[in-house]
């Protein structure tokens, strides 16, 4: 909080703000700069700041999670809460800017509470010196402009800042999350979508918010008690309609709350209705079901504007109504205190006035504001539903036999969330079934059989009792270190649960499970994730040159990358959509080899492969192995 500094200690690619001191932090001068250079020619990505180690995702995280875990050690999974949690994490900074706001209505309101009067008392004293006036001029314009400096210093720029350490240490915590939660939770998909646009737009407008309801009440109480003091008791009468002003607020405030639960709820159909069409796209354009899915995507949309209408008409209402109520407190006051008898002098009508005028901000903030937190709060308590759900149990202990991977008398069954639903829950469900999931709105039995018991409004519980569907029972297995074994059988004998048995991911009921070293996993349907071809089969590891070019040698990937413009460094869209499904499944293979593991499990990796590159490749593919 030092005014200025001399000179920063950051390289000069690191985003400087703090570092040159409130003054320039304030005024946002430390971006003049960057702006001059925008102006002048076009911005280059190497003119960019890079974020300061405090202001990073990762940084906050690892705050934010160590106090999340402390928690859950002190008051239970029951009884945390996860809004405490961030208002501990960055408590700080939310004081700060509290004080910050508080001068700056402090600077407001003393202009028309003290100043203004005393120049209007100047005016009628014709003996007083000019200087005085002078003076009383000079301090009129320094407080207004110290409380825009530090309204911009608490909202424009600390604020801000807070909001996005919180919203980036609390994504990546969902982030975390997500990557450790079982496969039967995958239908969570839209409503993780929505947490992480909706909900942290709006924890970062409340942490923005939250100071000016402080001071808006800190606003409220000292006009209450200069009113009092200049005019009277007949202030009272304008204090009744501002009081009154925010429970008439508060309640359009509280009915759209109740309205955004609802949007938020028909957006998490939509998104996991769009999640699904998107998934099974192909079969849609195969049966030209896209009008009857187009019809669907539509209704919902209407339902979800229908609220938002409402949502949209209420805010205006509340604006509307917001300028319009210290003008009718102004006029209340004086009626009643000229009807009472007295004589209303300029010094007293000019300070009632302006006080009234000057808590326009505390009306409108003040009910708006309290909405957002509780907003806030309601979808921090969704967010801990997500992090209190139950992680993925890796069952898997250490084999010192000399095998690779050892599986004795095991019995293994996949868990999936279920729950008991009220009748009036059902008959809601049913209503809504065809626009819930688009599997059941499809009559193919083909497609019938993808569709997953777990339901998403069930994907965010975190007491939502589990079911196991038992698979697997009496597996024992013993694969000895260096040895290829294949297993063969017809579909739906449970293969594909045998490997994931392997991997530590699949429930044990009985038995044990060893493994000896690392392991790489060959899916069957290639996961190609939005980037270039180098970091798809790096997939984060570091660049080992020679490793590298033999990987793409053995996965033969050297006729595909000529073709390439960019060769491996060409951006692959999501899902691998500018790959053939050949061409996915040897960049999922060459993935595997470039991670050099002691364990290789795949599961049928020529699905995808043309027949003549199958053959020829796949046995230098099993040699580099």
């Amino acid at each position: 909080m030092k005014p200025i500094r001399s000179s920063s200690k950051d390289p000069s690619h690191v985003m400087p703000g703090p570092a040159r001191g409130c003054l320039s932090l304030f005024s946002l001068s430390w971006m003049t700069g960057l702006m001059w250079k925008a102006c002048r020619n076009k911005l280059r990505p190497e003119d960019l700041w890079t974020l300061r180690t405090e202001d990073s995702c990762h940084t906050n995280y690892v705050r934010l999670l160590r106090l999340w875990r402390r928690e859950l050690e002190l008051r239970g999974a029951q009884n945390a809460s996860l809004t405490m949690t961030l208002v501990r994490a960055f408590r700080t900074r939310i004081v700060i800017s509290t004080l910050l706001m508080l001068i700056s209505n402090s600077l407001a309101l003393l202009g028309p509470s003290i100043l203004l009067r005393q120049m209007i008392i100047y005016l009628n004293d014709q003996s007083a010196p000019v200087s005085r006036a002078v003076g009383l001029l000079v301090a009129m314009v320094v407080a207004r402009f110290a409380s825009v400096y530090f309204m911009a210093g608490a909202y424009g720029v600390t604020a801000v800042f807070t909001g996005a350490r919180a919203t980036g240490a609390l994504q990546m915590l969902v982030y975390q999350k997500l990557l450790r939660l079982s496969a039967a939770s995958d239908q969570m998909l839209g409503k993780v979508v929505n947490i992480c646009i909706n909900d942290m737009d709006r924890l970062s407008e409340a942490l923005r918010i939250a100071a000016f309801v402080v001071s808006a009440i800190c606003m409220t109480a000292y006009g209450f008690v200069v009113n009092l003091v200049y005019v009277g008791p007949w202030s009272l009468l304008g204090f009744s309609i501002i009081i009154m002003s925010f429970f008439v607020l508060g309640s359009f405030g509280g009915m759209m709350s109740v309205r955004r639960v609802a949007v938020v709820t028909i957006t998490d159909r939509r998104v996991t209705f769009m999640s699904e069409i998107l998934a099974a796209i192909r079969l849609i354009k195969m049966y030209a079901w896209e009008e009857s899915f187009k019809k669907k995507i539509e209704d919902i949309r209407k339902e979800e504007m229908s609220v938002i209408k409402e949502v949209t008409f209420l805010q205006s209402m509340s604006n509307f109504s917001a300028p319009i109520i210290p003008i009718l407190a102004t006029a209340v006051s004086v009626i009643g205190y000229i009807a009472s008898g007295n004589e209303l002098r300029a010094a007293e009508a000019f300070t009632m006035f302006s006080v009234f005028n000057a808590l326009q901000m505390a009306v409108g903030t003040l009910p708006y504001g309290i909405k957002m937190i509780t907003e806030t709060h309601v979808c921090l308590r969704r967010i801990q539903r997500l992090l209190l759900m139950k992680d993925i149990e890796v069952n898997l202990t250490h084999c010192d036999s000399g095998s690779a991977i050892e599986i004795v008398n095991a019995t293994f069954a996949w868990e999936r969330p279920v729950s008991k639903k009220g009748k009036s829950e059902k008959k809601r469900e049913e209503r809504s079934r065809s626009a819930k999931s688009l599997p059941r709105l499809i009559s193919s039995p083909r497609l019938e059989r993808r569709r997953r018991p777990a339901s998403a409004e069930l994907s965010l519980d975190a007491d939502a009792a589990t079911q196991t569907d038992v698979v697997l029972t009496g597996v024992n297995l013993s694969v000895p270190a260096g040895r290829l074994l294949g297993v063969a059988g017809s579909v739906g004998s449970g293969k594909t649960s045998l490997l994931v048995a392997m991997t530590g991911q699949l429930r044990v009921l009985c038995g044990d499970v060893r493994r000896a070293g690392t392991m790489a996993v060959v899916p069957q349907r290639a996961w190609i994730f939005s980037g270039t071809l180098r970091d798809n089969i790096l997939f984060g590891r570091p660049m080992l040159p020679d490793l590298y070019q033999r990987t793409l040698t053995v996965c033969a990937l050297r006729p595909d990358l000529a073709l390439m413009e960019h060769g491996d460094l060409s951006e692959i869209g999501d899902r691998g959509v500018n790959l053939s499904g050949g061409q996915k499944q040897r960049v999922n293979l060459a993935r595997a080899v470039y991670a050099d593991a002691d364990i290789y499990l795949m599961d049928d990796p020529l699905s995808a492969v043309d027949s003549s590159v199958g053959p020829a490749h796949f046995p230098p593919y099993l040699s580099r192995l």
